[in-house]
């Protein structure tokens, strides 16, 4: 669905099961779609009309982002790994960090260094991945039993998160 302020009219293109949303640079929406098609899912901001781009063995795709190439990344939970979908050659390509349990789930990138952060929801941590050199670092919370889903980067530099088990708010100052 995109909400044009001005006119406070909606549009909404098809009926998809959509989980997380991202724009790209010709503001196409792209999103994570499940329930019976798992995927990724691009919606043309000029006709409407709405791509799906499968991604196999998977059953939910979380944390859309979109980088400063354009690449689409996105959290594959279900098989513990880490997807890009290069636009121009439309190829998956799929990471594996350490934690074997990993799962992804929110996902916002560094627009001062291009480092992906990732909330792995099922591994108890923080993650950086860095797409130049391929390599992860985790951040593993105090808490083994803490689940994060969302979080975001201020201008300082600090990751702040929530806490879904716990009900509680943190910040990762990774200086």
């Amino acid at each position: 669905t995109r909400f044009d302020p001005r006119t406070k009219k909606f549009t909404v293109f098809g009926t998809a099961n959509t989980y997380d949303v991202a724009l790209d640079a010709q503001d196409n929406a792209w999103g994570a779609s499940g329930a019976g098609k798992p995927g990724l899912f691009r919606v043309d901001s000029k006709t409407g009309n709405i791509k799906i781009y499968p991604v196999a063995d998977m059953k939910f795709v979380r944390g859309i982002e979109v980088d400063a190439q354009q690449n689409i990344w996105f959290g594959d939970v279900t098989n513990h790994r880490l997807g890009k979908f290069d636009q121009k050659t439309e190829k998956m390509t799929y990471y594996k960090p350490p934690t074997s349990n990993f799962g992804p789930y929110g996902i916002v990138i560094d627009k001062k260094t291009g480092d992906l952060w990732i909330a792995d929801f099922l591994g108890a941590n923080l993650n950086r991945f860095n797409p130049t050199t391929g390599k992860f670092t985790e951040y593993p919370f105090p808490d083994r039993k803490q689940m994060d889903r969302f979080f975001a980067i201020d201008p300082q530099g600090r990751v702040w998160f929530t806490d879904f088990t716990n009900g509680r708010i943190g910040v990762l100052e990774t200086d």
